[in-house]
């Protein structure tokens, strides 16, 4: 849900909206677990390799929703 114009609420999807969640996590990951010799590379790993297949959910689309849902508990 987020703040719309005229002062409503609504729901937005796409690539727009994940780029803050996924960075949100990015520097969560990189708090934890970044320092001297941390290279992007171990982060994309760490990113893509936690994250939850949703294909079951969406059958339509297999093969074109990348990774899954992005997890930043696990």
């Amino acid at each position: 849900m987020r703040t719309l114009a005229d002062n409503k609420y609504g729901y937005l999807q796409g690539t727009s909206m994940a780029c803050p969640h996924v960075s949100g996590v990015a520097a969560l990951i990189v708090s934890a677990y970044g320092g001297p010799g941390f290279t992007p590379g171990q982060l994309t790993a760490i990113l893509l390799g936690k994250t939850r297949n949703i294909d079951r959910y969406i059958p339509d689309y297999l093969g074109k929703m990348g990774s899954g849902a992005l997890n930043a508990y696990r």
